[in-house]
């Protein structure tokens, strides 16, 4: 191509947003022509959108129009119009998927200088077609592909078009491809490596075909390969006008020409190869040369026959080489009868075969796995045909095709891959080679490694299944299907298994149907440990501030996890009982505290049995020991508020409306915001029967700082994984961060150079209780900020200790009649309800209390806990959900039961 043609088809003429006399694409496509001829291409006019009417709106649809300059793709299923030129430039990729429909308007183009893929399937092609076709008479333009571009076209449909494909100077590949009633020519090849390969070409009513109506016509040099086809009804077959195609295997009937040879106009021919079992039959003329002087033709193991004339050779005087032909008889004088020759140069058609030229046999099995070694070998050749079965080169067995043409043979396969081919044969003639097929033999059954759970496991929930097979496979666990990676990695579940022992199936079978079974064998235990003889518990007094709790001999299982909890301060203290089921446990306590005690399995499992009150007086609501002190000055506008409060079980405290997170007799608020100059901060500490302390602290902030600190989340069950975050606003690099994590004065982590918005890192804690950290920071102009940040970390048992007492001191109130009491462990909006079912019981409300049942177990939330109860009458468990939520006093209490 020339500069000059570059330069142009990289223009594009925008005469978009017009109206064009008709809402039509055909009107407004036939209107334009930006192709001089079709080899060369000027500037393509871009005219989409256009408008439905003077001044209108744009015409919705799939319009295909312009340069495109990047990889596009047409979709599955979607119908598109061509109107125009629509130009693929170089290096740019057009991909047809499966089902893409593109409607040709009058002559519009689709020209590619880039790469073209469709990708259609059986039964699912991706079609090309004039738009709104009525009758024979093709409008359309078509598909140009040229300028050494390179297009793969494969199960797609060219219908009714003007110029079906039309190929300039490219590679390209037509495979399993449709052409029907094109008018100039189907395929249109010159100057281009060319493979038609298993297509059809027909056009009905030949009346419109006194010009063109061409399968495929060729005018130039270049490699091509035509195969396997099937041409009928058309004008001519295959048109060679320059060229050395290699033509086999291919049926050619119905035609006016079945192949025409014209040297005509034309400085230089090539030799065109017609061979190896073309059908060339019941056409007006079956082989038409004309006009070959300088070249070449070798027409050789041919079936021609049945044509108005089998070969018609006229004003060439060389000898043409047609020997090794199957002419439909074996009478010399008959065959003579269907060969003309104008001129001196004669036919060679002497020998010529006794019967029909072996056809390259097909095979019909495709790519396949295969777990035995016995193959069925199955295909089409020519009825009674002997056909030779080929495994890896080797021959291994001679079939004869039966009268419908169908052949089958078995053969013995090696391990691996294995590639399969056949030819046909007779006395003097051997076709050439069939398609291959590969069939791989596989025996060896799939490998199945699971990482978790492990055989013999027991569990106290429905697992997750993981872990790798050895290749692709179809994995079932449990008889349920499991996805497989392409890495051959696999999760999957939770699995629901049954109380007691569970012997899971996993099966894997790969493609080619070996299959492994391999079982693994859990335990599901989701049964707590036996309730306890509280006759063998005993609640020490309290003694210097602690209280020891004995278990005897038999007092709970033998091995079991024994967990005593302070409800008001949440501090747990946990040993594991005797093998005679004894165990001793020591904890904090004050007077007034509640004690719980829980029991838990190896696997976690929990009997939650009961709880005792400490004797003595309730400590009075106080805080103390506030951190920062009155009066200190902060630097920035968020401050961590900790401190230490004595007060009754239950309590709940609250820094400047912010609810604090208590543990043992501390608690702390952080991310507390502070407005510039003087701030007045209140701590509230309520108890649930209505006491309130207040506690006022004076802070003065110098005001915003662009460094913020948090952690998330602020407070967890221990271990505690959180994360760590600091936030910069000054747009200017850190110079460093340090990490105090323990607040001891020693910096855990020290980091440097950090130009990020946003730094963020992993932090741990293995022990319980309030923890305070410390962040410093310098800034890119070396001014150091001190901020710090606060957050709980509690064990399970204790939290549930802390909220299962909310629902037990509301029991033990109504056991002793105490309706005020018990109401204050109620939420404010469901309290009015209850006080009146409380009131109606009257004198039956202690017994009936003493009846409500036990906490089985409890589910935790932000904000909220469900806790199950059991009750057990007349030999039947009923389960009772009891939902708690935190006001806004930080007190916990029961919303509805």
């Amino acid at each position: 191509m020339t500069d000059d043609y570059d330069r142009a088809i990289e223009l594009e003429v925008d005469v978009s947003g017009n109206w064009w006399g008709a809402a039509s694409p055909s009107v407004v496509s036939s209107g334009i022509f930006d192709f001089k001829v079709i080899q060369e291409a000027s500037p393509p006019v871009k005219v989409v959108p256009f408008l439905d009417a003077p001044n209108g709106n744009p015409v919705q649809g799939n319009f295909l129009n312009g340069r495109v300059d990047q990889d596009t793709t047409l979709l599955a299923g979607e119908a598109y119009t061509v109107v125009g030129s629509y130009v693929i430039i170089p290096n740019t990729k057009l991909t047809v998927q499966p089902g893409a429909r593109l409607e040709f308007s009058s002559t519009a183009l689709l020209y590619s200088m880039g790469d073209i893929d469709v990708v259609g399937t059986e039964g699912y092609e991706a079609t090309f077609i004039t738009a709104g076709h009525a009758g024979d008479l093709p409008v359309g333009g078509g598909v140009v592909i040229s300028g050494v571009a390179e297009a793969a076209i494969e199960w797609a449909h060219f219908e009714n078009l003007n110029w079906g494909l039309y190929i300039l100077a490219s590679e390209v590949v037509v495979k399993n491809s449709k052409f029907s009633n094109n008018q100039r020519a189907s395929i249109s090849a010159s100057n281009s490596n060319v493979s038609i390969i298993d297509n059809i070409f027909e056009r009905s009513g030949r009346e419109f075909c006194d010009y063109g109506c061409i399968g495929v016509d060729l005018y130039g040099s270049g490699n091509v390969s035509i195969e396997r086809n099937n041409f009928s009804g058309g004008n001519v077959g295959i048109f060679v006008s320059n060229g050395s195609p290699e033509i086999k295997e291919n049926t050619i009937t119905g035609n006016n020409y079945g192949i025409s040879l014209d040297e005509s106009g034309y400085a230089s021919w090539t030799s065109p190869v017609i061979t190896n079992g073309n059908v060339i039959a019941n056409n007006d003329y079956g082989v038409y040369s004309n006009n070959i002087t300088r070249g070449s033709v070798s027409v050789n193991g041919n079936n021609i026959h049945g044509n108005g004339f089998n070969y018609y050779k006229t004003r060439s005087s060389h000898v043409e080489d047609a020997t090794n032909n199957w002419w439909g008889s074996a009478i010399e004088s008959e065959i003579a009868g269907t060969i003309y020759t104008q001129h001196a140069g004669a036919v060679a058609y002497v020998p010529f075969l006794a019967g029909p030229a072996p056809i390259a046999p097909q095979l019909s099995s495709g790519a396949q796995y295969t777990a035995e070694s016995a193959f069925s070998v199955t295909g089409s050749a020519q009825p009674g045909i002997q056909v030779r079965l080929y495994v890896n080169g080797v021959e291994h067995l001679v079939v004869v095709a039966d009268q419908g043409g169908a052949f089958s043979g078995t053969v013995a396969l090696d391990e691996g891959e294995n590639h399969i081919h056949a030819e046909a044969f007779n006395q003097t003639t051997v076709s050439s080679a069939s398609n291959s097929i590969s069939v791989i033999l596989d025996t060896i059954p799939p490998s199945i490694s699971i990482a978790r759970p492990f055989n013999g496991d027991r569990l106290n929930a429905n697992p997750i299944f993981s872990g790798t097979v050895s290749e692709p496979v179809f994995l079932t666990i449990a008889g349920e299907s499991v996805l497989v990676s392409v890495t051959n990695e696999f999760t999957h579940g939770p699995v629901r298994l049954s109380e007691g022992l569970n012997s899971i199936p996993i099966i894997a079978e790969d493609i080619a149907g070996n299959v492994t079974l391999q079982t693994i064998d859990l335990v599901m235990d989701t049964t707590p440990p036996e309730n306890p003889d509280m006759n063998l518990v005993v609640f020490g007094p309290l003694l210097g501030g602690v209280v020891n709790v004995t278990g005897g001999a038999g007092a709970v299982e033998a091995g079991v996890q024994v967990y005593v909890a302070n409800s008001r301060t949440g501090v747990v203290s946990m040993v594991v009982s005797n093998g005679d089921g004894g165990f001793s446990a020591v904890i904090d306590a004050q007077p007034g505290d509640a004690l719980t005690l829980t029991v838990a399995d190896d696997l976690g499992n929990q009997a939650i049995w009961n709880h005792e009150i400490i004797e003595g007086v309730p400590a009075a609501l106080s805080i103390s020991n506030v951190s920062p002190i009155n009066g200190s000055a902060i630097n920035g506008d968020r401050v961590t508020i900790s401190g230490e409060f004595d007060g009754p079980e239950g309590l709940g405290i609250v820094v400047a409306g912010q609810s604090a997170d208590l543990y043992g007799n501390r608690f702390v608020a952080s991310d507390v915001l502070l407005s510039t100059g003087l701030n007045s901060i209140e701590i509230t500490a309520s108890s649930p029967d209505g006491q309130v302390y207040t506690h006022d602290l004076t802070l003065t902030s110098s005001g915003e700082i662009p460094f913020k600190v948090s952690v998330s989340p602020e407070s967890g069950l221990l271990p505690y994984i959180g994360e760590l975050i600091v936030t910069n606003e000054t747009g200017q690099p850190m110079q460093s961060v340090e990490i105090d994590i323990d607040n001891d004065g020693v910096f855990d982590g020290s980091f440097f150079n950090l130009n990020y918005s946003e730094a963020s890192w992993d932090i741990w804690y293995g022990t319980p209780g309030l923890h305070i950290g410390r962040v410093r920071i310098v800034d890119y102009a070396g001014v150091s900020h001190e901020l710090s940040y606060g957050l709980m970390v509690e064990e399970l048992v204790g939290k549930q200790s802390r909220l299962q007492m909310v629902y037990r001191n509301m029991m033990s109130n109504l056991a002793s009649g105490n309706i005020e009491g018990a109401s204050a462990r109620i939420a404010g909006t469901s309290r009015e309800r209850y006080d009146e079912i409380f009131t109606m019981l009257g004198s039956d409300l202690g017994a009936i209390a003493q009846d409500f049942g036990e906490i089985r177990n409890i589910v935790l939330g932000d904000g909220w806990a469900e806790l199950l109860l059991v009750r057990e009458s007349g030999g039947v468990k009923t389960a009772y959900r009891i939902n708690l939520f935190q006001g806004e006093d930080g007190v916990w209490r029961i919303e509805s039961m």
